[in-house]
């Protein structure tokens, strides 16, 4: 799976230009800074703990995990509404209350 949000800061790049320097193997992974969650979706661990400070960032994710479906017809109401190719932090004000 990859990124659905481009974000400030994201660390795609690191995963396309220095993912041979990942682990093979580990425990659980941490994630304090989620973002896009480029790591974590590279990775594919199985047990994780993600972080991040913003809360609606966090709701999203929480929405992926327990209802993909509903976050899927937000994302595809907002994709006919605006003209943008990523979700922006308006979205993700939509999660707030999920």
């Amino acid at each position: 799976m990859k990124p659905f949000l481009k974000w400030p800061g994201g660390k795609r790049w690191l995963v396309s230009r220095y993912s041979h320097l990942f682990p093979k193997k580990f425990g659980t992974y941490i994630e304090p800074f989620l973002g896009s969650a480029s790591v974590f979706f590279y990775l594919a661990p199985a047990k994780a703990i993600l972080g991040d400070s913003n809360p609606d960032l966090i709701a999203t994710y929480s929405g992926l995990r327990d209802d993909p479906l509903a976050v899927e017809e937000v994302l595809l109401t907002h994709e006919m509404n605006h003209c943008e190719a990523y979700p922006s932090a308006k979205v993700l004000q939509l999660f707030a209350g999920f």
